[in-house]
């Protein structure tokens, strides 16, 4: 039986828990569970749901991908993440607007860098004010680079898989509005990458570059941002989450297939270098590895999400304190994946579980993994995430898996689970102002 030593994170269907969903959660190994569009229409709704989450497991981690995002006619294009949005991929105005993108951050702090730092703490404001209340961590600062230092695009092509957009974005994306009212006329992509980037295919980053979720194109660029986000969010006591390590911008997305990011181990472990300066600070809560493979690597064949070597180099770098998340183990680059023996099949489960059992085994510790067990020394990936699959198929999953987590990844999540659990009484969206945060429970 294959091991797993960490813990996971599950999507839920709707607005609503269902009863397998209850039972579910109910169960040790499941820590976390995702938010989606899918699971929220009003404050009050979104509020009961944490409530139903919460009163099977108090200190169950609640997370969403709002990192900011703009309207689409500011660059004609969808930019950002952000999660409370309607079924027409419009911003959902039963909730406060969302931040900015980190796109349009960076470029108020290129123009005017102590504009642009300011700018960056009020948006880490809005997320707390959002967040903190319901006690949610919000996934939302992004530090992969901009190939090209682009403006935010459509996507090259529709692909009808990706998790990532709504299918009315996807359909929209072939038509955009001119500036003339009333006409429409087709995107030109070689009009809009006109900074440079005529080398790099459309496709190459698109999932940050061409959504606007970097903070610029060079370390020395990206860090001074993301310090400022991040302090921020510590001063209002919310939880911060770095993304997606080593460095996702460079790479292919990863929702759809296995995707390589082709430059020297050196490039990339500068980028890693930022890691390092910022969890120096303590800043850094929790790091989502990439599903990225990088060819002139010490491991060239592996995602770095399943890779034992960027595991250890990752931890060497942030150190012994935040928790390590892998990225959705139903992406179509983990189906693709050299890492998943394919072909270890267990009688009477069917094929797409077992695939996600081997990769929940591989993401938890690779190391073990590859050594049948024998070994479990390795890095372990403290929080695997399954968002996108029913309960029968978690419930599968974990009576075909043993679930041993080691002593240091019960106390990183210990630590977060605390925070997780603190109950504010109702104190609305606008309490948890600026120099008066909840404290965070060590």
């Amino acid at each position: 039986m294959k091991k797993l030593s960490g813990f996971i994170a599950v999507g839920v269907e709707s607005y609503v828990l269902t009863a397998e969903e209850k039972l579910l959660l109910a169960r040790r190994p499941i820590a976390a569970v995702v938010l989606f569009t899918r699971n929220i229409v009003t404050p009050l709704q979104l509020k009961q749901l944490v409530k139903e989450i919460r009163e099977i497991r108090s200190d169950m981690l609640i997370m969403i991908d709002n990192e900011g995002s703009d309207e689409h006619e500011l660059y004609r294009a969808r930019s950002g993440v952000w999660r409370l949005i309607d079924n027409e991929g419009r911003p959902n105005t039963a909730f406060k607007p969302a931040p900015p993108s980190a796109y349009t951050l960076s470029r108020k702090y290129q123009e005017n860098p102590a504009l642009g730092l300011e700018a960056i703490r009020t948006a880490a404001r809005t997320i707390a004010i959002q967040h903190n209340p319901e006690r949610i961590i919000s996934l939302s600062t992004v530090l992969c680079s901009n190939a090209s230092d682009s403006m935010p695009y459509p996507r090259p092509e529709k692909n009808h898989g990706d998790t990532v957009t709504t299918q009315a974005e996807l359909d929209a994306v072939t038509l955009i509005r001119s500036k003339t009212e009333g006409n429409t006329q087709e995107f030109d992509l070689s009009k809009e990458l006109s900074t440079g980037s005529s080398d790099l295919s459309p496709d190459i980053g698109w999932v940050i570059r061409g959504l606007g979720r970097s903070f610029g194109k060079k370390p020395d660029t990206i860090f001074p941002q993301a310090y400022a986000m991040l302090t921020e969010l510590r001063k209002q006591n919310a939880i911060g989450v770095v993304k997606h390590a080593p460095d996702h911008g460079w790479a292919e997305d990863t929702h759809i297939t296995s995707s390589k990011d082709p430059r020297p181990e050196e490039d990339i472990l500068q980028h890693l270098d930022i890691y390092r300066q910022l969890a120096s600070h303590d800043i850094v809560d929790m790091v989502m590895m990439a599903h990225v493979i990088y060819p002139m690597s010490k491991d060239p064949h592996t995602e770095a999400s399943l890779s034992a070597y960027w595991l250890q180099t990752t931890r060497d770098h942030v150190g012994d304190g935040p928790l390590l998340i892998s990225d959705c183990l139903s992406m179509g680059a983990i189906k693709h994946s050299n890492a998943v023996n394919k072909s270890n099949m267990t009688a009477g489960v069917d094929t797409n579980t077992q695939l996600l059992i081997e990769a929940a085994a591989c993401a938890s510790n690779p190391l073990m993994y590859k050594s049948d067990g024998k070994d479990s020394s390795g890095v372990s990936t403290d929080l695997v995430l399954i968002c996108n699959e029913k309960p029968q198929t978690i419930n599968l999953l974990l009576d075909n898996i043993c679930f041993s987590p080691p002593v240091d990844v019960l106390r990183r999540l210990d630590r977060l689970q605390a925070w997780s659990s603190i109950t504010i009484s109702d104190p609305g969206l606008e309490s948890i102002a600026p120099g008066n945060p909840v404290k965070l429970q060590s």
